[in-house]
């Protein structure tokens, strides 16, 4: 099957999001060509709630589910791409997301200025915000680029917290006008790039939610993709702690039990994978090795996560 060149499709797991119809006509209302954008959505809602009510005449593909029956953020973004039908590029983000006018000519000219089909372009976006009255604010950053480490202080105190693997992202390096610049970790909402990727590298499903990003930029650099962080995305993401009289329902909130069983399994597999490089459908690929990535990062992630690990556990 061919694709329509330069069209996008924008993918998105929602959950009982009640902002998911203003990020729709968000997008549309901000893009240059609108005509050449289509939304999938995988929207998890109960029977008495209606919360996308404008599909721009079937330009939104919409995957509707009774929320308690899936627990995997992979298996749901996983779904939101199964009405892609012969859109060039994916846009992968949140149900809670505001752009910049022309966004979608910014991205797809970011892209192309790569010159490599396996660019996947992405970092964590500037924050939007409800003020009094619902006016949005957003926050701007300064031209510099996003550096994703996993360190020995705030990153090993979530761990043994929470059991969770999150980086700590710095702000390095003035971009002045530099655009882009190669990295390695894939945010889970904002991801750009061409099509192959969402639909060859799918999300492994036994994720449940902690642990998203850090396998799937694991899967993308050793299936052969490149990560590339722009100084200036032209997209925002809610800050809802930042947000007055306003709060959203969470699957972690509803389902607190089927959620937090998830997360050890989670990570203990992803350390597990790393410690043993573990090549299959649903771990890691052999294009290239974990060493190659360890090189980009400054350190063996499989190393530090497994001493956290025993440490953890008292091993």
């Amino acid at each position: 099957m061919g694709t329509r060149p330069n069209t996008i499709y924008v993918t998105i797991a929602c959950y009982r999001d009640p902002v998911i119809q203003s990020t729709i006509d968000d997008l549309f209302c901000k893009a240059d060509n609108p005509s050449k954008i289509t939304v999938g959505v995988f929207l998890q809602q109960k029977a008495d709630e209606n919360l996308i009510t404008n599909t721009y005449e079937n330009r939104v593909r919409v995957d509707v589910q009774e929320p308690g029956q899936i627990f995997s953020v992979c298996q749901c973004r996983n779904r939101a791409m199964c009405p892609l039908y012969d859109e060039e590029y994916v846009l992968q983000i949140d149900s809670h997301t505001r752009f910049d006018q022309g966004w979608d000519t910014k991205l797809l000219d970011l892209h192309k200025s790569i010159n490599n089909e396996k660019a996947l372009i992405s970092v964590y976006l500037p924050e939007w915000y409800y003020m009094e009255n619902h006016t949005e604010a957003f926050i701007r950053r300064y031209r510099t680029f996003a550096r994703f480490v996993f360190n020995t202080g705030d990153s090993e105190k979530t761990f043994y917290k929470h059991h969770e693997l999150v980086p700590m992202p710095t702000n390095a390096l003035d971009a002045k006008e530099q655009e882009l610049e190669l990295g390695w970790y894939l945010c889970g909402h904002f991801i750009f790039g061409k099509r192959d990727f969402f639909t060859k590298i799918l999300q492994p499903e036994w994720v449940g939610f902690w642990g998203e990003e850090i396998i799937n930029s694991l899967r993308a650099y050793t299936a052969g993709w490149d990560v590339y962080n722009p100084a200036d995305p032209p997209l925002y993401h809610m800050n809802e702690s930042k947000s007055i009289d306003f709060s959203r329902p969470k699957l972690w909130i509803d389902y607190p039990q089927e959620h937090n069983d998830r997360r050890a399994p989670t990570t203990d597999r992803i350390i597990n994978i790393m410690k043993n490089n573990t090549v299959g459908p649903e771990e890691l690929f052999d294009v290239r090795p974990l060493s190659d990535l360890y090189k980009i990062v400054g350190c063996d992630l499989g190393e530090l996560f497994y001493g956290w690990y025993t440490n953890k556990n008292g091993n």
